[in-house]
Formats: C-alpha cells, sequence, structure tokens
C-alpha cells in the first residue's frame, strides 16, 4: 500500500483552508460592499495602501509590505469596470484570489515613478473623477496627480493636532542637528585655544576668534541638547498616539514612532 507523505496545501493562514468558512462568498460579499459606498459617495477609484483595507477589498492573505511605510499605493479598485488591482504581493502568488486576474497583478516596486507608470496603465485611472485614498504622504499628494486627474481625497479623516506631532518631530531632529553642529564648533574652538601659535586660519579662523567664551558656548550647547530632549520625549510620545494612522498599528512600540 503507497504512503503519500505529501504536505498538505495550507498557505500562511491555515485556518483559511477550513470548510467552515466560505471565504470565496466572504470575498464576494466584501467587494460588493465596497462598490457599494463607492457608488453611494460616488468614488470612480479607491488607492489603499494599508494593508488591512487592501486585504478586506481583495481577500489577500499577506501583501508585501516592507515598503508600505507610510504609506505606498498596494490596490486600486475601479468602480465602472468593477476591477481590482494589486501593486504588492508575494512573489509566489500564494494567497492571491482566484478573482483577481493574472494581468491585473503586479509585483512590488522600490522606484515611486514605476508605480505611477503601472498606475498610468489601468483601465480607468484617466478618467476617475473622484479618488478616494486611506492614507497620503507629502511626495504621493504630488504624484497621484500625474496618474489620477480628478479629485483626490483621504476616506478618513486624520486628526488635527497630527500635523502638530509632524511639527515637534521636525523641531526636535532640527535641533539636535544644529546641537551637534555647535559641538563640533567648540571642539574646533578649544583646539584653537590650546595651540601655542595662533594659526592664520584665514576667514574661518577669524570667525571662531568672533565666537564667545567657550563656556558660554558650553552653556547654549546644554540649552540646545535639553531643548532637543523634551522635543524629542514629546514626539515619540505622541508618535505612540498617532501610529495607527502612520503603519496601520494602534500602539506599535519600536524605533518609527
Amino acid at each position: 500500500m503507497a504512503i503519500s507523505l505529501r504536505t498538505p496545501d495550507i498557505g500562511t493562514g491555515a485556518l483559511e483552508h477550513r470548510d467552515r468558512i466560505d471565504f470565496r462568498e466572504l470575498r464576494h460579499q466584501r467587494t460588493a460592499r465596497l462598490f457599494e459606498r463607492m457608488d453611494a459617495l460616488d468614488i470612480d477609484a479607491c488607492i489603499f495602501g494599508r494593508e488591512a483595507n487592501a486585504r478586506y477589498a481583495t481577500g489577500v492573505r499577506r501583501l508585501w509590505t516592507s515598503m508600505t511605510r507610510g504609506f505606498v499605493p498596494t490596490c486600486v479598485v475601479f468602480r465602472e469596470n468593477r476591477e481590482v488591482h494589486l501593486l504588492s504581493f508575494s512573489a509566489s502568488y500564494e494567497g492571491i484570489p482566484e478573482e483577481i486576474p493574472h494581468e491585473n497583478l503586479y509585483g512590488f516596486a522600490w522606484n515611486p515613478m514605476t508605480l505611477v507608470g503601472i498606475m498610468q496603465k489601468m483601465k480607468g485611472a484617466d478618467t476617475a473623477r473622484r479618488v478616494g485614498t486611506d492614507a497620503l504622504t507629502p511626495m504621493f499628494a504630488k504624484l497621484l496627480p500625474m496618474v489620477f486627474p480628478g479629485e483626490i481625497m483621504l476616506l478618513q479623516n486624520q486628526s488635527s493636532a497630527f500635523g502638530w506631532h509632524v511639527a515637534v518631530a521636525v523641531l526636535a531632529y532640527s535641533t539636535l542637528t544644529i546641537a551637534a553642529f555647535h559641538a563640533v564648533l567648540m571642539a574646533l574652538q578649544e583646539t584653537r585655544l590650546h595651540a601655542r601659535t595662533l594659526p592664520a586660519g584665514g576667514w574661518f579662523g577669524g570667525a571662531l576668534d568672533q565666537l564667545p567664551a567657550l563656556l558660554t558656548m558650553e552653556k547654549l550647547l546644554f540649552r540646545l541638547i535639553w531643548i532637543g530632549f523634551v522635543l524629542l520625549s514629546l514626539t515619540v510620545l505622541s508618535g505612540v498616539v498617532f501610529s495607527e494612522q502612520l503603519f496601520g498599528q494602534a500602539l506599535r512600540w519600536d524605533h518609527k514612532n
């Protein structure tokens, strides 16, 4: 008697292969609900960059998300032709629903202009009047109008405090960068003071001689570091609150928030 040792094809989500749930019907209902909402809101196309939203729209088990932080289009849905396009997926095609044709699958691309070129070739992109997206970065705010000539709007409103989080983060890193350059100037100033013979130095040496006393420079450095530390602490604390908007996961503890 022959014994088959063939490994069962359970994929990355073994529970989805059990008979207790009809996942094909589940995907059909989700897609129908998505198009129903697009009809109600008069949205011609939807762009999803968050994995959870793309999975709801397509049924894909796992997208390649190494380049989708903070936002990169991974799924595009068109209302007119009821087509779904995937811009990021596993190279093995594992978990791709059979409802999505092969010509609507695109491998991941690191170059944003490559993504723009792919989306420009999608049927319905040039006629979409209203386009909804689940997130948007300053870079793609400039690039998406090259693909979609109509209005581009966020499907979910971001908190008004999110802008303050970004502003505080920029101030924190700017202050610490200034402090680093300030420390370099102090090192050069100290070297010039300890020199037995004062070198000519040109215009740069003259500029160093015009700096305040070294103790005054040191006090200013400590103040810059203290201000940068406070601002960076506020950035980290507020990043925990806004991590769901940035990375699609609430209270994500890592170096990015």
